[in-house]
This record gives C-alpha cells, structure tokens and sequence, in this order.
C-alpha cells in the first residue's frame, strides 16, 4: 500500500536538462527575461549567492502547481520547485506519471 504526502515539492534542477524545455516550460540557462515574457515574477529573494523568484504561473501555463520557485544563477535558470498542496485532486500529467510508477494514493 502506497501513500502520498498532502503536500509535495517537486525539485527540477533545470542543469540535468540541458538546454531542453522541461515539462513546466523551462529549459536550463532560460534567461530572467524570457521567463517574465511568460510568467509574473514575484519579488526577488537572494539564496546564497542565488536569486529566488515566486510565481503563481508556469511558462506553459498548465497550473499544475500551487506555487513555483525560479532560482536563477549568473548563467540563467538553474533550478525550480513547484509545490503542490494536494498531488490526489490533480487531473493532470503530472499526477498520471507519479500514479503510473507509484500507484494510485490511498487515504
């Protein structure tokens, strides 16, 4: 019997992609620039020698998180984090690829 965390944080470091666009809409290197083009950037916070931006939105628009987290480094992306509050409600790709290898949740 499997089971799913209420909430779950999916890591993405955007350099283990190469310059390849990843299933959120960003590749590694993506320019702050371009991601703004596409998404509301909220307020910069430094982590480390990092720059962290919050948005509600992804650059391919599927919403498929509560909230995602752009930290960005001097060569462009270097990573994201998307949060998710309840991965069970989700009616989408995501869901359907944690399902295919985990199994269905159960309560």
């Amino acid at each position: 019997m499997k089971k799913w965390a209420a909430v779950m944080v999916a890591a993405i470091p955007a350099m283990a992609f190469g310059a390849e666009e990843t299933l959120f809409g960003v590749y590694s290197g993506m320019p702050k620039e371009e991601l703004a083009e596409s998404v509301v950037l909220g307020e910069a916070t430094e982590v480390g020698e990092a720059i962290q931006h919050r948005s509600k939105q992804a650059p391919n628009n599927s919403y498929m998180a509560d909230e995602y987290f752009y930290i960005f480094g001097d060569s462009g992306l270097c990573r994201m984090v998307a949060k998710l509050s309840d991965v069970r409600s989700m009616r989408n790709r995501l869901a359907q690829d944690l399902m295919a290898k985990y199994g269905k949740p159960v309560d």
